[in-house]
């Protein structure tokens, strides 16, 4: 704050534009930063949530709100390479433009340190830590103005998007091997999401293909017999 302060004071001081356009100008990078940090948050919150994983929250989710969120998002969520180009894109256009501004603005080196930690720290390190813990309620809130920004952008990303969707195939989501699943379950039961024992059933229903009778038969001279 200290650095913009100062930028300001330089700003102030310039004579070749008047105060009217320097105001809006500072308007202006606002509003920047403020998209910028949307779009950096938005890209790592709403594709953090796969289709798969959002499918699992409507189907197995007991709260009706992460329900909602989760089904507002798939809609937008399911083209994911298009989901990706129109953030990207619109983050670089915001960004570029920011920079422009700050130009306008500030001299120099300090031009250079003031658009650079402005950049980093409101428009991406911010944003993003806070939409990767509130993903699902963020993006749900944001895919009205997401949606409108894809039409916008919709000539130049649709072309790069449909090659992604030719080249890499279809983005179905995390799928889980019997290994990662039985981790999976461990996991869960050491945030007390799940007790050992139901771990324990549900990693014998996942495993006994692999089981040979001898591995869980009872040796003969453990078994006895009650007589009639």
């Amino acid at each position: 704050f200290l650095l913009l302060a100062v930028s300001i004071g330089q700003a102030k001081a310039a004579t070749e534009k008047s105060a009217t356009e320097m105001t809006f100008t500072w308007i202006g990078i606002f509003f920047l930063v403020c998209f910028s940090a949307m779009f950096s948050g938005l890209t790592l919150g709403l594709l953090s949530l796969d289709p798969l994983g959002l499918d699992i929250i409507i189907q197995g989710s007991e709260n009706e709100e992460d329900r909602k969120n989760a089904a507002t998002i798939l809609t937008l969520r399911k083209d994911g390479n298009m989901l990706l180009c129109t953030l990207l894109f619109g983050n670089v256009v915001v960004n570029a433009e920011l920079s422009i501004l700050s130009a306008d603005v500030f001299d120099g080196m300090v031009g250079l340190i003031a658009s650079t930690f402005t950049i980093v720290i409101f428009g991406e390190i911010i944003p993003q830590a806070v939409c990767q813990r509130y993903a699902l309620y963020i993006g749900a809130k944001a895919v009205p103005l997401v949606t409108a920004i894809k039409y916008i952008f919709y000539p130049i990303t649709k072309p790069i998007s449909f090659v992604l969707n030719k080249v890499l195939g279809e983005d179905i989501g995390t799928i889980y091997t019997r290994g990662q699943m039985q981790a999976l379950f461990k996991a869960y039961v050491s945030h007390g999401e799940m007790n050992a024992e139901e771990a324990g059933i549900m990693t014998g229903a996942i495993t006994y293909k692999d089981k040979l009778a001898k591995d869980v038969m009872t040796p003969f001279k453990n078994i006895f017999c009650l007589k009639d």
